[in-house]
């Protein structure tokens, strides 16, 4: 580009702004696929735990409380209060929240019976690509673990408070969390899955 812009001796070139991308979650039905194939797994991680134990605690974990793969692998299983909230500190943002863990999460949490509600042995990277051959598995056609995040979010947006569940703006959370294909359905009141 830079080469074509220098033999037609122009300064600088401005490419078009594109319209805003439409952000993607997943819906329950999506998610609860991910949990059926999540149940199926065989094997376990370096540090014993069975993998359908982590990643349905990993998957429950992130829908109840929306909180970012780096928060949630930060956690300590017994963290939590005796109804399942956690106050803490959002590694990105700096910013305090309050989240509650669902029963379901932590049911596999003590399943594991590991110290850490999502003990993973390693890179966050290795993480990410386990999650996409697991959505590949469950027929999953699209979304990234973050959709997870914006899922919960779209879906308690129904009052209006989705942004302030994921800890955002109301700007941040419209330009990129709200996922319309989700917003426009009824919310369950307690979102299970």
């Amino acid at each position: 580009m830079k080469n074509f812009a220098k033999e037609l001796e122009i300064d600088k070139v401005y490419l078009p702004k594109t319209d805003k991308k439409i952000t993607e979650g997943l819906t329950l039905d999506e998610v609860r696929s991910l949990l059926q194939s999540a149940f199926k797994l065989k094997g376990k991680l370096e540090n014993g735990v069975k993998l359908k134990h982590f990643w349905q605690a990993a998957i429950h974990s992130a829908f109840s409380t929306s909180l970012r793969a780096g928060d949630l692998l930060r956690v300590a299983a017994d963290d939590t209060g005796d109804n399942g909230s956690l106050d803490l500190i959002q590694n990105k943002t700096r910013k305090p929240v309050r989240v509650r863990f669902s029963a379901d999460a932590f049911k596999w949490i003590k399943e594991h019976g590991q110290p850490e509600a999502m003990p993973w042995p390693h890179t966050f990277r290795w993480f990410e690509r386990c999650f996409e051959k697991l959505r590949d598995q469950a027929g999953v056609k699209r979304g990234t673990w973050k959709c997870l995040r914006r899922s919960i979010g779209s879906y308690a947006d129904e009052s209006g408070n989705g942004h302030k569940l994921l800890g955002n703006t109301r700007t941040v959370f419209e330009s990129h969390f709200l996922a319309p294909e989700i917003a426009a359905k009824e919310p369950p009141k307690q979102v299970a899955i």
